[in-house]
């Protein structure tokens, strides 16, 4: 299988109301890029953007992650997030960019995604498992299961070339073993027991911010679907109460 271009995990607790995807980097850290609200009504989630307040130096040019290009030239090429520090003077800046919205009489999926109010995610027919939309550049795109038992997704565009991942993945040894401390968010975690687990969705082309935003509202509208219908998916992606505190365990 091919590496991914980016890889973006999290962990999410069923005693918090938050979580935070975080960008992986290849020397072990990890540099949050969404916040994700769980809400008691439609819509479910509500994702917004993390982004640094202060002025960003200029890019290298030789990428930070050890990741090779993606093989699929017709997406927009785009140098990845490159690693952030947060200070605790400047905190950063969140803005909503999406939201997910489950139907409680059907297997449709709302989102809505910056200026677009409301695609529709739909089963291509009765017996499928998968989710179809239309991307504005992209056309049809669709996530599909690609393993119901291991519980995986993959999105795919109308050509079938795989855009991105959705599994389970381990956070690496550094993360595993941080000390607990406050995040910038002033949440701390008092538990020295570290959640090895966690979930990940791995980028297979070089996306830009908006396409990866696409990818990341998408993706976590099809596991809050398959969370809600599906018992055993809400008990293997959603951690206990007593897991590591998700904001120490994704802060490189």
């Amino acid at each position: 299988m091919d590496q991914p271009v980016q890889l973006l995990s999290y962990q999410r607790l069923k005693s918090k109301s938050t979580f935070i995807i975080s960008l992986q980097h290849g020397n072990g850290t990890a540099t949050p890029i969404y916040e994700v609200a769980c809400l008691s009504s439609n819509p479910n989630l509500s994702i917004s953007r993390i982004q640094p307040t202060y002025h960003q130096q200029q890019q290298q040019q030789q990428p930070q992650y050890g990741y090779p290009p993606a093989p699929h030239p017709y997406y927009q090429q785009h140098q990845p997030y490159p690693p952030q520090q947060y200070p605790i003077n400047n905190p950063p800046i969140i803005t909503t960019i999406g939201t997910v919205a489950l139907s409680s009489m059907s297997s449709k999926i709302t989102i809505s995604i910056h200026n677009i109010p409301e695609v529709k995610m739909k089963r291509p027919d009765f017996l499928a498992s998968g989710h179809r939309f239309t991307h504005p550049r992209y056309g049809t795109l669709e996530w599909k299961e690609s393993d119901l038992f291991e519980k995986r997704f993959k999105l795919v565009d109308s050509n079938k070339t795989v855009l991105a991942r959705f599994d389970k993945w381990k956070l690496p040894e550094q993360q595993q073993q941080q000390q607990s401390k406050s995040s910038i968010w002033g949440s701390s975690s008092s538990s020295s027991k570290k959640k090895k687990k966690a979930w990940a969705f791995q980028i297979f082309v070089n996306a830009d911010p908006v396409l990866l935003d696409w990818i990341i509202v998408s993706g976590l509208g099809v596991v809050e679907y398959r969370i809600t219908s599906d018992k055993e998916w809400e008990e293997e992606l959603l951690g206990n109460d007593d897991d590591d505190d998700v904001w120490s365990a994704l802060l490189g």
